[in-house]
């Protein structure tokens, strides 16, 4: 198996001074050469787990990692 390149342990992200949670408590790893889907209704968090994994938003909580490897 190979190694994971995104990596989210317990990930939440808020807005609006923390009134708004878009990605609550997420863990999951995304393998070298795999592709995640996303899927789900509008404001889910699809996006914002997405902007999480390349870096345009930083988790108010938990633990992540992302490579461009």
């Amino acid at each position: 198996m190979s190694s994971a390149v995104i990596s989210f342990r317990h990930v939440t992200k808020r807005f609006d001074d923390g009134r708004v949670t878009a990605v609550d408590d997420v863990s999951l790893d995304v393998p070298a050469g795999e592709f995640l889907a996303a899927v789900g209704g509008s404001g889910s968090g699809k996006n914002t787990l997405l902007r999480l994994a390349n870096r345009l938003f930083v988790p108010v909580g938990g633990e992540w990692h992302a490579s461009g490897k």
